[in-house]
């Protein structure tokens, strides 16, 4: 890909991510699986993602940022290499309780909050 190129997708976002180097956790298939990924950047309405190699992100999932406790459903909306940079579709607040998304969701990042 051309820098001019990456240059443009940049544009289109629309609005600026901030910056992050987060654990995330990527639960799909209805809550029946789950992976870890690394946060790159993250914004109000998407995110950039990364994954150890050879784990491919499904289309539909929920991201689970583990230091907020917030879960949002995401759909792809582009894939390069090992980053994929997620669209946010609607958002959970587990950290109290909210209901929303697949079963077990707020158990899995209760498991994986630092207490």
């Amino acid at each position: 890909m051309q820098a001019s190129q990456t240059d443009a997708d940049t544009d289109r976002r629309g609005e600026h991510r901030r910056r992050a180097l987060m654990t995330g956790k990527i639960v799909h298939s209805g809550g029946r699986g789950s992976f870890d990924c690394t946060l790159r950047d993250i914004s109000d309405h998407g995110a950039q993602v990364s994954f150890a190699d050879g784990q491919r992100c499904p289309d539909e999932s929920y991201l689970i940022v583990v230091r907020t406790g917030q879960a949002h459903a995401t759909h792809v909306a582009w894939r390069r290499g090992d980053r994929v940079g997620l669209k946010f579709d609607g958002s959970v607040d587990l950290s109290n309780g909210a209901p929303g998304g697949p079963p077990g969701l707020r158990n899995l990042w209760l498991e994986l909050s630092p207490r």
